[in-house]
């Protein structure tokens, strides 16, 4: 009886050796690393979530500014825990060197058309209501890298499930103030009814915005069903709620830009791929015309037709270099007289992207710009392994580039936007 006990135990020992020696042993400093991978994308997925969120608190500038000061602190914090991880460990993600090099190219020159602008300090720091200046330009290229750099494949958990959080909080916000501003007054106390006019909603552009940019990351979710927390279910709760809420804010452009990409995505899915290039061109051109003609009858000082023409006299003022970045109320002032100015709003955006880079940073930098998205797109369509995934990035980055034509977008839209473009320099999206 013993000695098959003893047989037993020296069975039981040579079995936990060979699958000692059959399991790789992890070295403590890669342990680390992955750790610290992990942490930085809860991190990462917290702060978009937050940044989402903060949209629901309002829209004026000294909130805005708050906005864009939380992210410069989250974006450092990310970049030098990325950076600690990267010295510690051994595998680094291989880039996209087209991707790298038209970002550099940009880079390089808005730094330049700043320097010899009009007004380098303001292009360093940015406008007073936005701080959008080359500071946050930077900002935004290291969020990119963060992206880049610690990308995997297991954090699309994690960064989708902060989005559809988010989105959902925001969209019952605008639910929920839509309804106690109208018809809801009539079940509130009235002390609240006194205070409720008080608190307003963001810009509804800019909210309509965020939500439309962060809807087709609620749509993977219920692609993949299941697989992803929080669930199929809770997906097409968050989409729907989404939807109702930017068709609440009647912002027409957030409204067009999904419903155009909507368009394109049935066409790929139809197998009609060689119509998507040149529907969406035609349609982009379309929406353009459309937002400068939208503006004639009612001509007030707010209207696109009053200021979309004055900023294209400036650009002939200085068309190569542009005016420096965030130096559109200078380009703008410039073309009008001392009683136009007094009468006229002050114009520090120019509601539209692509119009922005082009008096900011003059021909040279709106084609590198538009190159740059170019280069994006093209290297997502690349991407085979998760198709679902990559559809997803596509609808991102074309909400972005058509919202973004017709109106001012948040640090939120902008931040977005570069997260998909730091996925995609990492070769495995």
């Amino acid at each position: 009886m013993s000695t098959n006990k003893a047989d037993l135990r020296l069975t039981c020992g040579l079995v936990a050796e060979l699958l000692q020696l059959s399991t790789p042993m992890i070295p403590r400093h890669n342990l680390i690393e992955r750790q610290l991978r992990t942490f930085i994308f809860l991190l990462f997925s917290g702060g978009l979530c937050l940044l989402l969120v903060s949209i629901a608190l309002g829209g004026n500038p000294e909130i805005e500014r708050t906005r864009v000061l939380f992210f410069w602190r989250w974006a450092e914090l990310l970049t030098l825990l990325t950076t600690f991880s990267m010295v510690i460990g051994q595998k680094k993600n291989s880039l996209y060197r087209p991707l790298v090099i038209s970002i550099f190219v940009l880079l390089g020159w808005l730094i330049f058309s700043s320097l010899i602008g009009v007004d380098v300090s303001k292009s360093y720091w940015g406008n007073y209501y936005r701080r959008d200046g080359l500071l946050t330009i930077v900002h935004l290229l290291l969020l990119a890298w963060v992206c880049a750099a610690s990308w995997q494949q297991r954090f699309k958990q994690f960064l989708v499930s902060g989005l559809v959080l988010g989105e959902l909080f925001l969209s019952f916000s605008v639910l929920i103030w839509y309804f106690f501003s109208g018809v809801g007054q009539q079940f509130l106390p009235s002390f609240i009814t006194l205070w409720l006019p008080r608190f307003t909603l963001a810009n509804e552009n800019m909210v309509a915005g965020c939500l439309a940019i962060a809807l087709p990351f609620t749509w993977y979710v219920f692609k993949a069903g299941s697989g992803y927390f929080p669930g199929k279910k809770f997906a097409a709760v968050t989409g729907g709620t989404t939807l109702l809420a930017i068709f609440l804010t009647h912002s027409w452009g957030a409204i067009i830009s999904i419903g155009v990409v909507s368009c394109l995505v049935i066409l790929n899915w139809f197998g009609l791929k060689h119509l998507i290039f040149k529907v969406g061109v035609g349609v982009t051109g379309v929406l353009l015309v459309a937002a400068v003609l939208r503006s004639i009858p009612s001509g007030t000082a707010e209207d696109r037709l009053q200021f979309f023409p004055v900023l294209l006299q400036s650009v002939w003022q200085r068309p190569i270099a542009g005016w420096g970045w965030a130096n559109v109320d200078l380009a703008y002032e410039s073309v009008l007289s001392d009683q136009e100015r007094d009468a006229q709003l002050y114009l520090d955006k120019a509601h539209s992207h692509w119009l922005e880079y082009l008096v900011t940073s003059g021909i040279v930098g709106l084609a590198l710009y538009i190159y740059l998205q170019y280069v994006l797109i093209s290297q997502i369509f690349r991407q085979d392994q998760d198709k679902s995934w990559r559809t997803c990035l596509l609808l991102t980055v074309n909400i972005f580039i058509l919202h973004s034509q017709t109106n001012v977008v948040s640090i939120v839209e902008e931040s977005l936007f570069w997260v998909v473009a730091g996925i995609s320099l990492a070769k495995r999206v």
